[in-house]
């Protein structure tokens, strides 16, 4: 277990804590997209959910180019291609798409404007397996060069927007049952809130601060998330390698140690597995 956090992750990590109490969707979405903007710093952000069953896209909050908050909650497109590329990303071990030259679009309640081109960033909103939506970021018309640290720390809040969303989904298909699920969203909450501390903590350290036996809190997590908690740590500490990689502060080693691997041949390890097991999707 790693106790020490990165004194510059503070103000990310704070706010995905606050992130981890809210209980109500389209609110949490929304909260997500403020975060965005005031602590990773992202200049134009849309978040948009999936219906999968009709597949499109559907908008749920952004921000303008002067960092207003947009309800987007009136727009919906089919899925195209750069949707399935985007959403698929992961197959190469990407955590996002980037894609160039694309047209810049901001939208209003009653007009879509045209700000011009330039890249834009689709990251997947996921919970294991299961894709929730997309988070769409560009720099609008100030032209900002990508920003690859920004982008990690971007991803990670997609990943635990993803877990959120998921669980909160599984608390409201438990209907009448919602007073037992709450206790139990909670407790996996409070799981993760340890992991996106401390992605190197162990199901029994986890366990021990929730007083709960190892073996009920992995059949509670999976049951509740679709995914074991060990695969859940393992991706999360890969998100927070590729972060602590694209601010370029450590060698891969040492990266991989503070994200949690109990050596850089374990990382190696687990990425090669979740790269093989995106192969095997395909």
């Amino acid at each position: 277990m790693n106790d020490v956090v990165p004194a510059d992750l503070g103000p990310l990590l704070s706010a995905f804590d606050r992130l981890l109490t809210i209980e109500a969707p389209d609110a949490l979405l929304r909260r997500a997209v403020e975060l965005a903007r005031d602590t990773i710093g992202l200049v134009r952000v849309s978040i948009y959910v999936l219906d999968q069953s009709r597949y499109l896209m559907l908008g749920t909050w952004g921000s303008d180019s002067g960092g207003a908050i947009l309800d987007e909650h009136h727009v919906m497109h089919a899925m195209g291609r750069t949707d399935r590329e985007a959403l698929h990303c992961d197959e190469e071990g990407a955590q996002y798409a980037v894609f160039e030259n694309c047209l810049i679009v901001e939208q209003r309640s009653h007009e879509t404007k045209v700000e011009g081109r330039g890249w834009v960033t689709c990251t997947p909103i996921r919970c294991g397996e299961t894709i929730i939506g997309m988070m769409f970021n560009d720099a609008g018309p100030s032209r900002a060069a990508f920003d690859q640290a920004k982008q990690a720390e971007a991803a990670i809040l997609c990943s635990l927007l993803g877990t959120i969303l998921s669980s909160l989904a599984a608390m409201r298909r438990a209907g009448t049952a919602r007073k037992n699920r709450l206790p139990v969203h909670r407790l996996v909450m409070a799981s993760v809130a340890m992991l996106a501390k401390d992605p190197g903590v162990g199901t029994d350290q986890i366990a021990r601060q929730l007083s709960i036996s190892p073996r009920r809190l992995a059949g509670i997590f999976e049951s509740s998330m679709g995914v074991s908690l060990v695969n859940y740590r393992n991706r999360a500490r890969l998100d927070r390698l590729a972060l602590l990689i694209a601010r370029g502060r450590t060698s891969l080693p040492d990266a991989a140690i503070a994200a949690g691997f109990e050596s850089y041949a374990q990382c190696q390890r687990v990425f090669r597995t979740f790269r093989w097991m995106a192969l095997l999707r395909g």
